[in-house]
């Protein structure tokens, strides 16, 4: 038995094409494939949309361990508090 392991493409037909010379002829075999998708890159930040981009952050990092001072957020607006706007 002969193990072969390869990376190879698929097309856009979704079609695995497999050309393997083994040096046989007129014989009977018994073949087993199995297929592993490759992780897909990462997209680069500029491809992303923004909000690709916070969901790419988010699992990325460990806000815990970020150690922010909630305080800084003391002085931004609730929700149930009215602010006048200077235009």
């Amino acid at each position: 038995m002969q193990s072969y392991n390869l990376q190879t493409h698929i097309g856009k037909d979704g079609i695995l094409h497999l050309d393997l010379p083994l040096g046989l002829k007129d014989a009977d075999i018994s073949v087993m494939v199995i297929c592993q998708p490759l992780s897909k890159p990462a997209k680069k930040l500029e491809q992303m949309s923004v909000w690709e981009a916070l969901q790419a952050f988010r699992a990325d990092t460990d806000l815990d361990a970020l150690d922010i001072d909630t305080a800084i957020f003391d002085d931004e607006r609730k929700c149930e508090q009215e602010r006048n706007i200077m235009l």
